[in-house]
């Protein structure tokens, strides 16, 4: 996936040394001056980006830091949890927001912060885990070097990826479906005919006709804001099949893993909970069992697959894109994350010409190759009895 491209960048550096901290000076967050950056690019102001560090830091100092598995979530060891978790960074950011939001919401104050701040130092941290997600997902070559430098080495201690406790645990919509988007946009289907290389594609919307440049980030522009409406609207009818019917993603505010029962529930916004239930691999419907997000999959009915099949009469832009990407593959010999980078530097005026058609295809598929939330062992072994 590109996360596992992108990781490889991280690979040495994680694992050298880091310099001594200077105790003196205050602690950067990871990435913390490209975090800036995005939050400008995203049309937030000086004062208001420094107000989000200051209330991450404090945030991190006052709650995370001290939680009692606070070796996942101290952003102190974030960059040594990127090497460690893989992909599934994604679920313990997603899991550090909402044991924030949930800490915030029963308690209302943390130490000696009053409710106001939490609520700034929510939106903040919130903002940094959006920041993160789409940075991994990117691939970017970032200059991380300085901030791996400013954070301290994280000791050898090993817990399993999903941590079996008795806390429910409750998502909220935005945090289960950043942990969707995330997937959505790292997992390229590049085999067959047709590819659906969805990273390409969301480089390329991001470029708004500008020629691509790995480290540009600036304000939004429509190519931009449409790809990323696409995606949330996919994500937002996303079926979800319950004990009292069949509903769509959008319809819950929150979501809870039971850990006494491994049972998955969906809130309303009148506060009812829905038993989840999930299609086996033979399409019985059963009751949903899991212990973590991990273990929720995005099942396409019909498959993607099948769908860019039998409708490739329609898709004459993903076509040129794979003739493209095949034609610098074989010419050049290169894997399929040096052929994106080529032909978007090289190719970029006749990868931009293809928006508009772009636009056509990606809603043609969403229209006909719906999602539905189904557990990951029976997803696994529906593909693998095809």
């Amino acid at each position: 996936s590109a996360f596992r491209n992108y990781s490889l960048f991280f690979k040495s550096l994680i694992a050298s040394k880091p310099k001594a901290v200077d105790t003196s000076r205050r602690k950067h967050l990871f990435l913390e001056d490209e975090f800036a950056s995005w939050c400008k690019g995203n049309g937030k102001l000086p004062n208001t980006v420094n107000s989000y560090i200051s209330y991450i830091h404090r945030i991190n100092d006052t709650f995370f830091s001290q939680l009692e598995d606070r070796e996942d979530y101290n952003l102190d060891f974030l960059p040594q949890n990127i090497k460690k978790y893989g992909e599934n960074i994604a679920t313990i950011l997603t899991e550090a927001r909402s044991r924030l939001s949930q800490e915030i919401a029963t308690k209302r104050k943390i130490k000696d912060i009053p409710y106001k701040s939490l609520q700034n130092c929510q939106t903040a941290f919130t903002q940094y885990v959006k920041f993160l997600l789409e940075i991994l997902a990117d691939q970017l070559p970032l200059n991380t070097e300085k901030a791996l430098a400013q954070v301290p080495s994280r000791p050898a201690i090993s817990h399993p990826t999903v941590r079996e406790d008795a806390t429910v645990k409750r998502f909220d919509y935005d945090g289960l479906t950043d942990i969707f988007r995330f997937r959505i946009i790292t997992q390229d289907r590049v085999t067959g005919s047709i590819f659906f290389p969805i990273d390409l594609i969301k480089r390329l919307f991001y470029c708004d006709n500008v020629p691509y440049r790995p480290h540009r980030r600036s304000v939004k522009g429509s190519n931009t804001r449409w790809f990323d409406k696409w995606i949330s609207d996919y994500m937002a009818e996303v079926t979800v099949i319950t004990a009292d019917g069949s509903f769509i993603l959008a319809d819950f505010d929150f979501f809870e893993i039971a850990p006494q029962d491994k049972g998955f529930y969906a809130i309303d916004g009148n506060g009812k909970r829905h038993c989840v239930k999930t299609r086996d691999h033979l399409g019985n419907m059963i009751d949903f069992k899991t212990t973590g997000i991990d273990q929720i999959s995005l099942d396409h009915s019909p498959l993607l697959h099948n769908v860019i099949h039998d409708h490739a009469d329609s898709l004459p832009a993903l076509k040129a894109i794979t003739a493209r990407l095949k034609s610098i593959m074989e010419s050049r010999k290169v894997g399929i994350s040096p052929a994106y980078n080529i032909v978007l530097t090289e190719y970029f005026n006749e990868l931009n010409a293809l928006i508009d058609p772009l636009k056509d295809e990606l809603n043609l598929i969403r229209r006909i190759s719906r999602m539905e939330l189904m557990e990951k062992r029976y997803n696994l072994k529906k593909k693998s009895d095809l």
